[in-house]
Parts: structure tokens; C-alpha cells; sequence
């Protein structure tokens, strides 16, 4: 992207910017100055891979989950002036990496109660098996698990305070893993997206913004599906040489 700037944009940037985005510490997400808004996320991961071998306990992932959080919801208060430009939207993320630690660890370590809770829920399958009042019950399931998320969709409550944002999030994701586990499903498409998905949330803004010669030319329809495959096609590349780096690591320690 840097060189591309250069070519296609006539655009550089000072020394230091250059260094610090290359170890991952972004101070600011422009949309229209920065190296790639979308980056700013990348000094959040950071944090936590860094933190991870000293917080996380397989014993405790509770209270290594609680830990994050606190210490996570402690610096986006006091707001270092140095993380200023990106705090804001530090605080839309705060509890994702929490949780997500406590789910794992609920899976890797699995205790008791969760164990009584899926026996119980096996036990009301067995008797209703097939039965009316199993489907039932298991259709109106779904159709509250749809209508939540339907909801959801379209009042996301993006733009109002963090708390709320992040609620509706993580209750949307919650109710989203429920209905594929009450109604197991596949869908190609979404698990093909899904494993590029990281690539194409960091490419597609300076593709579509910054170099983007189709929308220019054509109707709309055609350009962003014309636009949407190529920064697929982008992403996919993104991710082998990824894959590539990541083996020759694995090769060079051997």
C-alpha cells in the first residue's frame, strides 16, 4: 500500500509513521489521511497477544476474562493522550476479546454446571423427540431467534453510546450461534467470506477509496460487484502469502 501510494497517488508519508505502522502502533484512523483506517484495530490485538501469556490461566479463563475487561475499560477511561485518536473506538471493543476468552475457556475446561445444563437440555429432547410438542416449541424457537436478529440488523444501535453498541453486539452474536445450533445449517458462500474475512476488512477501504478506476466508469450495481470480487480475489492472495510466511517460519525454526 505504501508503495502503491506512491505510484497511483504521488503520496508519502514521514519516516516515523512509516515505522510505528510496521510494528503496529496506530495513532489515528482517517479515513482519507492514514495508511489504512482500518488498522487501528491491529494495536488493540497487539495489546492482547502481548498480555495473553501473563493474564490467562486455564484454571481461572473467569477471571482472566474479568482481568481484560478491567484493565481494558481502565485505559480507555483515563485516555492516554498518545492512543487519543483512537480511544473512542477502543471502547466499542472492550468486551469482545473478554468474552471470547471466556468462552474459550468454558470449552477448554468445561465445568459441571455446563455439563447438567446440556444433559437436562438432551433429556427434554429425548421426550419430545419428533413429537408436536418438541417441533413446536423448536419452531417458535427459531422464529424468536430470527425475529432478534432481524431486529438487530436493523437497529444496530451504531452511533449511540459504546455500552449499548456493544450489548446489542455480542446479544446479536449470542443469538446468531444459538439458531445454528438449534438448526444446524451450511451455507458456502458465508464459509468461503468467512475465511478471508479479516483480509477483506483490511483492504477494502484504500482499494474501493483510494485506487478504485470502476466505480468511475460504471453504473453502480455493476461497479461494486465488479469491486466486490477483485478485493476478494485481493484478500485470497492476501491470505496465501500469509499462510507462506507462516510456514516458512515454522520451517526456519526447525
Amino acid at each position: 500500500m505504501l508503495v502503491l501510494d506512491k505510484i497511483f497517488l504521488g503520496k508519502t508519508y514521514e519516516f516515523w509513521q512509516v515505522i510505528k505502522a510496521f510494528l503496529g502502533i496506530f495513532q489515528t484512523a482517517d479515513i482519507y489521511k492514514d495508511i489504512n483506517s482500518p488498522l487501528w484495530y491491529l494495536t488493540l490485538l497487539i495489546f492482547y497477544y502481548f498480555t495473553f501469556p501473563f493474564i490467562f490461566s486455564r484454571e481461572r479463563p473467569g477471571l482472566s476474562a474479568l482481568l481484560w475487561f478491567f484493565i481494558g475499560y481502565y485505559l480507555t477511561d483515563v485516555q492516554f493522550g498518545f492512543y487519543r485518536g483512537v480511544n473512542h473506538l477502543y471502547l466499542w471493543h472492550i468486551m469482545a476479546f473478554p468474552l471470547g476468552t471466556l468462552v474459550a475457556g468454558l470449552f477448554g475446561n468445561t465445568p459441571k454446571w455446563l455439563f447438567f445444563i446440556v444433559d437436562k437440555i438432551n433429556f427434554t429432547r429425548r421426550i419430545f423427540k419428533k413429537g408436536f410438542w418438541y417441533w413446536s416449541v423448536r419452531i417458535l424457537f427459531l422464529v424468536g431467534l430470527l425475529l432478534l436478529i432481524s431486529y438487530w440488523m436493523i437497529n444496530p444501535g451504531v452511533g449511540g453510546n459504546s455500552w449499548k453498541v456493544q450489548t446489542i453486539s455480542v446479544c446479536a452474536t449470542i443469538v446468531t450461534v444459538l439458531f445454528a445450533w438449534v438448526k444446524p445449517f451450511r451455507f458456502g458462500l458465508f464459509e468461503f467470506l468467512g475465511k478471508y474475512s479479516y483480509e477483506i476488512y483490511l483492504l477494502h477501504w484504500p482499494l474501493l477509496y483510494r485506487y478504485d478506476f470502476i466505480l468511475k466508469y460504471l453504473p453502480a450495481g455493476i461497479g461494486i460487484t465488479l469491486d466486490f470480487i477483485w478485493i476478494v480475489i485481493a484478500s485470497i492472495v492476501l491470505h496465501y502469502l500469509a499462510d507462506k510466511i507462516t510456514e516458512f517460519n515454522l520451517l526456519f525454526k526447525k
